[in-house]
């Protein structure tokens, strides 16, 4: 079933947005978004989304939008153990700690 860490652990930025993603216990990560600026004012609101692996390297995970319903990929890039950025509704949020 994967890596469900595979180094995910981590805060990930992009302009008007902040993803936080964590693994809780032996669980599957789950990914926070937090809004901000345009975004915060256009009222999006802060998600959580509970990421399922669909890869054995731990790169590629699917969630739901809460919201649409929609299935979304979500794509881990660099090395196990060590993400530099995660592809998140087709942006990258670069690693930022």
């Amino acid at each position: 079933d994967g890596d469900v860490d595979g180094g995910h652990d981590g805060v990930y930025d992009r302009l008007h947005q902040r993803i936080t993603v964590t693994a809780p216990g032996a669980g599957a990560p789950v990914l926070t978004t937090e809004p901000s600026g345009m975004l915060q004012a256009l009222g999006v609101r802060t998600q959580e989304l509970p990421l399922r692996p669909l890869d054995p390297e731990g790169r590629v995970f699917v969630t739901t939008d809460p919201r649409s319903g929609m299935r979304e990929l979500v794509v881990f890039t660099g090395p196990a153990g060590g993400r530099t950025g995660v592809y998140l509704g087709g942006r990258l949020h670069r690693r930022a700690g």
